[in-house]
């Protein structure tokens, strides 16, 4: 029931399927709360370009990827290197326990 209410809140229908397709979303669940979440709603979102923040998805009491585990934080330092290298223009970036989104785009003129 969960996901089908998030696909209906989302309206990913206003968006062209060619240029949808072609959206490269950079994802980071921090500490790896929301992986499992993501990998299911991904593709009920039809969000097929997915390129996850590798060093901050799987759980670790330290939180070893960041200094302070908060989007607020330096959180985003490793998700726009990792969004740069994909050349990914969407950023979504949990909080470690998953309550909190932060979401990023990068602008033509190179800020976000």
């Amino acid at each position: 029931m969960y996901y089908g209410v998030l696909k209906m809140h989302c309206r990913i229908d206003r968006i062209s399927s060619s240029e949808f397709s072609l959206l490269k979303i950079t994802f980071t669940a921090i500490n790896g709360a929301s992986r499992s979440y993501m990998k299911r709603a991904s593709p009920k979102l039809k969000f097929m370009n997915v390129v996850p923040v590798k060093e901050q998805m799987y759980p670790g009491p330290d939180f070893p990827a960041i200094e302070f585990p908060n989007p607020e934080g330096n959180s985003l330092d490793l998700s726009i290197a990792t969004a740069d290298a994909a050349e990914s223009r969407l950023i979504l970036d949990n909080d470690p326990d998953a309550e909190r989104l932060a979401v990023s785009e990068k602008l033509e003129n190179d800020s976000s």
